[in-house]
Formats: structure tokens, sequence, C-alpha cells
């Protein structure tokens, strides 16, 4: 099977997590002050089971810096790939 970094992924993002993309929004609102959206507006979806469907490469680019070996996770660790047609 072949994956593409723009496939998309779902996975469950933690109350760690939303306030990482939280505080990722507030600070696109200080670098770009005619960006007046607020982050209701913006929240990722979550399904009815909890997860929240997004491309591969922006889960890595919004939580890489916040993976790592003991420490609180802003994602819990299973995804599930969505079928490739």
């Amino acid at each position: 099977m072949v994956f593409n970094m723009n496939d998309y992924v779902k996975v469950k993002i933690t109350d760690f997590g939303f306030k990482i993309l939280e505080e990722q929004h507030q600070d696109l609102l200080k670098r770009i002050p005619t960006y007046d959206t607020p982050f209701e507006e913006v929240r990722p979806r979550v399904d009815e089971s909890g997860w929240t469907k997004m491309q591969l490469w922006m889960i890595m680019q919004k939580f890489g810096p916040y993976m790592g070996m003991v420490q609180e996770q802003p994602i819990e660790i299973n995804i599930t790939i969505e079928e490739i047609k």
C-alpha cells in the first residue's frame, strides 16, 4: 500500500491537543491582524466517536513538536487510515 502525506487519517485529539491548537490559533491572530476568525469557527470537528479527520502532514506539523516519550500527548496513539481510492 502506498500512503501519501496528503491523505486523510482520523485521530482522537486530547484536551492537551486542543489547547495546543488554540494557542497556535492565537499566535496566528497576533501575526496577522486582519485575520480575526475565532478559534471556535476553525476548531477541528469531532465525530460522534471522538475522531477528527485531518491530513497526515497537518497532524505532523501541528503536533510533531509536542510528541515524545513520557510526556502528555496531543493525540491518542491509535489512528485510523481512511481507505485510499
